[in-house]
Formats: C-alpha cells, sequence, structure tokens
C-alpha cells in the first residue's frame, strides 16, 4: 500500500478487486473458460520459464477447466 493518499488507493484497489470479480463471473455464467496470466509469471523472480508456462496453458486447455489463474512461481486451477 502506498504511504500516501492510503485511502484513496485502499479504496481503488478494493473496487478494481471487485470489478474483476464480478467479469469473471459474467464470463464464466455466460460460458466462457477463464485463463489469467499475471504479470509475475512472465517476468521478474518469480517468472516461470516460457516452457513451464506453455505446458501449464496446454495442460488447462486440453483438460477442460473452467478457470486457471497462473502467477508467478505458482497457479490455481479453479
Amino acid at each position: 500500500m502506498p504511504a500516501t493518499r492510503t485511502e484513496f488507493w485502499k479504496n481503488k484497489i478494493t473496487k478494481n478487486q471487485q470489478r474483476d470479480q464480478d467479469n469473471r463471473e459474467r464470463l464464466k455464467t455466460s460460458g466462457w473458460r477463464l485463463l489469467e496470466i499475471w504479470e509475475c509469471a512472465l517476468k521478474g523472480k518469480f517468472a516461470l520459464s516460457r516452457e513451464n508456462l506453455i505446458e501449464r496453458c496446454v495442460t488447462w486447455l486440453e483438460g477442460g477447466g473452467s478457470h486457471l489463474e497462473i502467477e508467478g512461481g505458482s497457479y490455481v486451477d479453479r
């Protein structure tokens, strides 16, 4: 959390998280499958190798799961 304008940022982040969750639910209800890849999975010290990232995506695509969230160093199959 930033040290300045803390209340502003707290409200903004909370609203963004709620908007994202609402959008996920709408997409799922409409029959979409969701694959979220966070920037930290692509860059930085927790970045996944290109091969690992591709393998996880292909496995999920072939497996039929409804939602996969890939973060740096980990993933959550929902």
